[in-house]
């Protein structure tokens, strides 16, 4: 063999010990060998691995080849795993203090955009888990509003919301939006929750799949523009929806179990009274914000919950203290 092809051959063997080093070091950031590029898209990164481990791979000496650009890709997901676990952790601590809207609202919005799903999965899990922890032992009950925003009776259910400090959640109509901005501003502000419950109040079992979506992203997209919150849940109008639907969707649907029958029944005390005889631990009252007479019964059943030991809660916190927040479920209370 000439000296050429020794050297050749030399270089060739350093190069694989090079390689070799470099790719044990990479394995040892991950629960699992990484071996080829596929293995990036779920493998996870090990606890307690530090920004410094990462920093000291090197991969100056290797060769311009494809094992250089996997390694990179290795590399360049430890430390987006690093930092969206510091990220996470933030917000975790956040929530485990307070988790209100606003807060539970970045905290989803995050492990959204996560595209390793065992990794979503594991922060959805713990975000549930703190959530249960922090509402345990507490008699929870969500109002929910319908069909508004109406500028006249909608402002005084807020007010009345505000000086009881309780928040609700709202499922507005999008095209009763234009000129109502201010008011799901304030809503946000205050604590409260937004979301869509469709364009224009179709009954949407009567539409196709692709038109009963339209209803629902197109209220949902102008209420994440106005109010900057987007979540994945909707309410159905005449509670109308099946599973092929949600299937189809990235929504879950939110019903409720208890019905005032505020839109039949025009009495303040009907409302009251419903309300009250449905309550129970994990119930979603339904009652609707365009109604004077549901927003003046508000106050007092506010006031008897309040004396029952109830904790009014939104119905994505009443969500993540009973159970996973997903997507393609139809959920009722509990």
């Amino acid at each position: 063999m000439s000296s050429q092809n020794v050297k050749k051959v030399q270089t060739q063997l350093q190069n694989l010990e090079v390689k070799f080093d470099v790719q044990k070091k990479v394995n040892a950031l991950f629960d699992s060998d990484v071996v080829v590029q596929a293995d990036l898209k779920q493998s996870l990164l090990k606890k307690n691995i530090t920004e410094l481990q990462i920093s000291q791979i090197k991969t100056s000496e290797l060769p311009q080849d494809q094992f250089l650009s996997h390694i990179n890709s290795a590399v360049s997901s430890a430390k987006e795993q690093l930092n969206l676990r510091v990220k996470v952790s933030d917000l975790f601590n956040k929530v485990s203090v307070e988790p209100s809207n606003s807060n539970l609202l970045q905290a989803e919005d995050t492990i959204r955009t996560i595209s390793n799903e065992q990794l979503k999965t594991s922060y959805q899990q713990q975000l549930t888990s703190i959530c249960a922890n922090y509402y345990h032992g507490k008699k929870l009950i969500a109002l929910t509003y319908d069909d508004g925003p109406n500028p006249v009776t909608t402002p005084q259910l807020l007010d009345i919301l505000e000086q009881n400090k309780v928040n609700a959640s709202f499922f507005e109509i999008g095209n009763r939006i234009a000129g109502n901005e201010a008011l799901l501003k304030r809503q946000t502000n205050d604590g409260d929750q937004i979301s869509s419950h469709t364009w224009t109040h179709p009954v949407l079992t009567s539409l196709s799949v692709d038109e009963a979506n339209s209803e629902i992203t197109k209220a949902a997209d102008l209420i994440k523009t106005v109010s900057s919150q987007d979540w994945q849940l909707f309410r159905p109008p005449y509670e109308a929806i099946n599973q092929p639907i949600l299937d189809k969707i990235n929504f879950s649907a939110v019903n409720y179990d208890v019905d005032t029958l505020d839109w039949k029944i025009h009495s303040v005390d009907s409302v009251y009274q419903r309300a009250i005889s449905g309550a129970h631990d994990g119930a979603i009252i339904l009652m609707h914000d365009i109604h004077p007479w549901s927003v003046q019964a508000t106050p007092k059943i506010i006031a008897t919950l309040k004396n029952e030991g109830y904790t009014f809660v939104t119905v994505s916190q009443m969500i993540l203290a009973k159970g996973n927040l997903e997507l393609h479920k139809n959920y009722f209370g509990w």
